[in-house]
Parts: structure tokens; sequence; C-alpha cells
């Protein structure tokens, strides 16, 4: 923590029409307040010095003033931060008056209320024209956070939740992990156990490595909420950390305008939302989970929790997130443990299809699903013989196994799903079609860069059909759209082929949505932006630019549009 005065002192002379100070900063030096220019004239140290002490312990130590100039001296001491405080002083009321040529010393205890480093300043406010001011610092050693109490959280409706980050780090210690138990006190706070940084701490954190807990805010109820989270790392001092938040009334849902979209930016971890004119509206974020796709109904936004590359079957790192507009979750959908019904992996994507259900894909166990927008489970189709083993009842919709990822729906309700299994040899197809009851109907597209191929290494991404029933395909590995008519033929491609920076050119393009206006959305990840395309296939222009501003993105990953 760092409580600096607004100017810091100079190492070299500073000269005025009222006070001469000269010190070099250090150990033993002093400022000096002549006395032509005050009867009441401190003498002390430039600054004060505690090392490093274990958090949890305390350390006490002398500051002498002494008073050089011909009158009494009246000291009146003020220190900004918490982690200082003066004691005592020495001898008994030399605050109110030390005489010429005595010293008062001040008792100065270093308390540390967090671990790190510990910055501040002691004012001493006299009676003279005089406020020498006094550098106080040190380091508490120890595992914990640097964060001082309380980590305060916006006024949420009830029902609702936000998230914020709490970051864990351990300082001055001989190992290079310390092991820890964490609890929280105050029934509208916990640790969200499904932010993949605290997963990956697994228990401990690391020797001047950061690691955050994220903590999750849902009022149970309106008015103030107060808690207390209790950090307890093995061999060291327990910290604790007050949290506190407020509650507000319960709102019904509002309706998501009509043409809003919905862009989550990847490198700073926001779902950022625009008007129909590409207009920047509202943004919140979803720290720590890697989404896979999002989707928008006429109320709510659905972002698939794809918890980084250290989610599995035995870390909730998977669950379907519903939000509404404002970026306040309202539930959690899915199973992390197991395969079948209502358990996800921790990839694949979320999308509504055109009767407002949910449909989920799950590529590392061969299945997708259908849900209710309340999470309720409505179908599984699995696609090929490994997944159909592995999930009773269940019959397989392939003779060859998938690796579904994006899906899409035309208006007939066919299913589409990418393919990203690369072991089923010279037959594999990068696109399968099923019926609305899962039975298989065809696959199209193969390996190459010529048209109706895809790159070989990353194959399709997003898929989506516009009004005239075509459907549109990123190929990111030859940045470029491909457009297939419904029984898999070759249509045309939207961009050159090669990576670049011009209007309709991509670098990395993900994801893409229409508006209901038949306009086309592509997110350009590398370029920082969302392309606009008419139905002719003709550059419009762009949405956001590369930064981290309201109406900047960094690295736009997935697309949806309000209809």
């Amino acid at each position: 923590m760092r409580y600096l005065p607004g100017l810091a002192p100079s190492p070299k002379s500073v000269h005025s029409a009222k006070i001469i100070c000269s010190f070099i900063l250090g150990a033993g030096s002093s400022c000096l307040f002549p006395a032509s220019l005050s009867a009441q004239n401190p003498v002390v140290p430039a600054s004060l010095a505690f090392g490093s002490i274990s958090y949890g312990s305390t350390l006490s130590l002398p500051l002498p003033v002494t008073n050089a100039g011909s009158g009494s001296l009246t000291i009146s001491p003020s220190i900004q931060g918490p982690s200082y405080k003066v004691l005592s002083s020495t001898p008994v009321g030399c605050l109110s008056a030390t005489p010429s040529g005595a010293t008062c010393t001040l008792t100065i205890e270093f308390a540390p209320v967090t671990i790190g480093p510990h910055d501040d300043s002691l004012t001493l406010t006299t009676n003279g024209n005089s406020s020498p001011i006094v550098l106080l610092n040190g380091t508490a050693t120890g595992a914990g956070t640097e964060q001082e109490s309380p980590l305060r959280f916006p006024s949420i409706p009830v029902g609702t939740s936000v998230f914020l980050p709490l970051p864990m780090n351990a300082v001055g210690v001989d190992t290079s992990t310390v092991d820890y138990t964490k609890s929280i006190d105050g029934a509208s706070f916990k640790v969200a156990e499904n932010s993949y940084n605290d997963a990956f701490c697994q228990g401990r954190v690391f020797l001047n490595g950061t690691c955050d807990l994220l903590i999750e805010f849902t009022p149970t109820a309106e008015g103030l909420h107060d808690g207390t989270l209790t950090f307890r790392p093995k061999n060291a001092a327990a910290s604790k950390i007050k949290l506190t938040g407020s509650g507000g009334p319960s709102t019904a849902p509002q309706p998501i305008p009509k043409g809003n979209i919905f862009v989550y930016s990847e490198g700073d971890e926001r779902v950022v939302t625009f008007n129909s004119e590409g207009v920047y509206q509202s943004q919140f974020t979803y720290l720590y989970r890697q989404p896979g796709g999002i989707a928008v109904d006429a109320t709510s936004v659905y972002v698939k929790d794809g918890g980084g590359f250290y989610g599995s079957d035995n870390d909730p790192h998977c669950l379907l997130d519903k939000f509404d507009p404002r970026g306040f979750l309202v539930a959690q959908f899915g199973i992390c443990t197991g395969e079948g019904p209502g358990a996800f992996d921790n990839s694949g994507v979320v999308a509504v299809d055109g009767d407002g259900n949910l449909w989920v894909t799950s590529p590392t166990y061969g299945y997708i699903q259908k849900l209710d927008s309340s999470g309720n489970f409505l179908k599984i189709i699995c696609l090929g013989p490994t997944a159909a083993a592995a999930v009773p009842n269940c019959p397989a919709a392939t003779k060859f196994d998938v690796v579904p990822y994006f899906i899409a729906f035309d208006a007939a309700g066919d299913i589409y799903v990418t393919n990203s299994n690369r072991d089923a040899g010279p037959s594999h197809r990068f696109l399968v079609k099923l019926d609305s009851t899962g039975k298989y109907l065809l696959s199209f597209g193969t390996v190459g860069s010529s048209p109706g191929r895809f790159n070989e290494l990353l194959g399709p991404w997003g898929i989506a059909f516009n009004a005239d029933g075509f459907l549109y395909v990123v190929d990111p590995g030859n940045n470029r759209v491909q457009v297939f008519s419904q029984d898999g033929i070759y249509q045309s491609q939207i961009g050159t082929g090669i990576a670049g920076w011009g209007p309709g050119q991509f670098y990395d393009p993900i994801a893409l949505a229409f508006s209901s206006e038949g306009i086309l959305y592509v997110t350009d990840q590398q370029n920082s932006r969302v392309e606009e395309i008419s139905p002719a296939g003709t550059f419009l222009g762009r949405i956001g630019r590369l930064g981290s501003n309201p109406g900047e993105l960094e690295g736009p990953y997935w697309i949806a549009i309000a209809k």
C-alpha cells in the first residue's frame, strides 16, 4: 500500500522565503527549520524503515523529534494509511509542549493490514511555520492479498449476481508455493469455484505470482449485506477481508432492443453491447472463464463457460451462464461431472434456435443437447458410436465419430454442426447436417484452400444462416467466409483469402451473425474489429477498434444479435 504525499521530498536543496530544507533520503537524514524563520524548529529523520515482518505481527520503532528553536514546540502527528499509528510519546505530554532544545520521542507501530509493501507518510503539524513529513516504509511477508478491505460490490437487484476478483499471492516466504484454505461468512457471498484461476491455484498461492479468487455477490434481500472472507495459509497467519454490497428491488426482465449486437472481447474479458447502428451501449466483464460462444433471446444473454485450459470433470468449469442485459447473472445451467443429459464439458458453444430453445455442444463427449430457456433438459443427440456407447439410451446419429463445436439451424429446423474430428482420414467432412430429430442427412466440406474446402488445422468456425437459407461458414485458416446451399453445395466466398487489414479483408475471423435486415457481422480477431457486410457481400463498415475503453475491442471473438 502506498500513501505518499503529493510532492515527494527532493534530494536537492529547496529554497523559499519561509523554509530551507536540505537532506538526502535515508537513515539519519533530517530536516532543520532555521530559527530565523520560526521560534519552533522540529528536527526529525526524513524516513523510518521497518524492514520486513511477518503478516499478523507488529513492530514499533522510536521517532525522535527535537526542538531546535527558541520557543516551546507543539506537535500534532497524523498518518494517512491504516498500517501505521502513533502509540505513545516520551516524555508524557511532550506533544503539547516540548521546550527549546528538548526531544519528544514518538513510538510508531507498524501493524500491516495486508501482505506486501506498505509506504506511508507521517505528517507532524506544529505551532510553527513548518509541518515536516517523515516517510514510513515496511513490508509484510506471508500469503494473502495486497488489497485492503473492504471488497465493495455494486448495488444489484435481489436474485441476480455479480463478480469481483480478489488477487492472492505470497511475499517473502521460503517456499515457492503456500497451501491455503478459505471460507466466507455471509449468506450473500461465496467464492465462485467455476473461475478457472481458482482451479489453477489448486488451493495454493505462488511466491511473487498472483492468482485471483473470484468472489460472487448474490443479495438474498434488499438492503446492505456484509460478509468476511477468511484466508488461512498453511503455517502462517490467517487474514480476513471484509465484503460489502447492497441489494435493490427485484426487477422484471426487460426486453433487449432489437438489433443490439453483443461481442465478447477476449483480450480484456468483456461482453460489449452496441446498438443496431454500431454505437456503444454498455458492457460487463466475464472474468477468467474463457467463454465458448454467446447467444441472446428476447430478454437474456447466454454465455457458455469454457473454463480456460484448466477445467476437468471434477471442476465446474463448463456451466451455461444466463445474464440479464445489464450483465447481472440470473442463473446457471448444467453439471460438470459424468456424461449424459445435463452434463456439459469445458468447451463447446451455445446457440438459440428459431423456437427460442438453447442448444449446447460438447466436443469432448461428442453430443449436442437441447434445453429450454429456463435450463430444463429436452433432448440429447449422440454423434457417433463413441458417444452412443458412453450415454445410455442415446443411439448414434452417425456411423462415424463427430466432434461437434459450432451449431446453426435452418428455417425447417434442420441442424448443422461443425466437425473437429481429425481422425476420420480421407473420408473426413467438416460439416454435418441432421434433421430436427437428430437423423443424419449429409456431410460436406473437405481439407484444402480451394472453394468449398477448409484449412486442415483450424477447419470451420462460426456458422449462421441468412434469410435466404444459405449457410455462411467462417474459414479462419484461409481468412474468408464461405457460402453453401443447404445441400452443402459451394456458392461463393467473402474476403480475399489472404490475411489483411483493409476493408473487406480478414485476419483470423472467428464468428458471425446476421441482423434482421440481412447485414452480416464477422468478428475479425487480429484486427480488433467487427466487419459489417451487405447482403451482396460488399464491405459496409466496422464496429470497434483496438483498445479497452468503452466501444473498443481487444481480440473480438464471439458475437450474437438480438432479433
